[in-house]
């Protein structure tokens, strides 16, 4: 007997799915604020790059990410993905020069906008972000594109 959702599920995301030249798997439907594809499952809501990878790799442990090597949130090839923790996802961000501290001690972020206070966004949680990166972001979200 086949699990209707998963067959329902797997059609979805062959449909609304774009390979990319990196080997991204983009996602064009539904997204959360942050960008990540989500999915309604089984009555649920469902980040796909972790449902993805409890349906081909089994449970992610407690207290883990699946994080991207790719640093593409919308991308749901699993093969761009590992387990990690909170930490190991800190670390990889860092390594790869995307913490928004180490802008601060250039003075301008990674797309080369100038950090200022008037161009500093914190949110709630603290978290700083580059207003007109902000700006770029939501445009492309409007538009669908990367």
């Amino acid at each position: 007997m086949t699990d209707v959702y998963l067959d329902n599920y797997l059609d979805k995301i062959i449909r609304l799915s774009e390979k990319k030249e990196n080997g991204c798997l983009i996602y064009h439907g539904s997204r959360t604020v942050k960008g990540y594809p989500r999915v309604l499952f089984k009555g649920r809501q469902r980040l796909i790059h972790r449902l993805n990878w409890e349906i081909a790799r089994g449970k992610i442990p407690d207290g883990k990410f699946i994080c991207h090597t790719c640093d593409t949130p919308e991308c749901i090839n699993i093969e761009h993905h590992f387990v990690g923790s909170p930490n190991d996802n800190i670390q990889d961000m860092v390594k790869k020069g995307r913490h928004y501290h180490l802008y601060k001690k250039t003075g301008v972020c990674r797309r080369g906008h100038k950090i200022t206070k008037k161009n500093t966004y914190t949110r709630p949680d603290g978290y700083d972000s580059c207003r007109e990166c902000l700006k770029i972001n939501e445009k492309k979200r409007i538009r669908g594109t990367k």
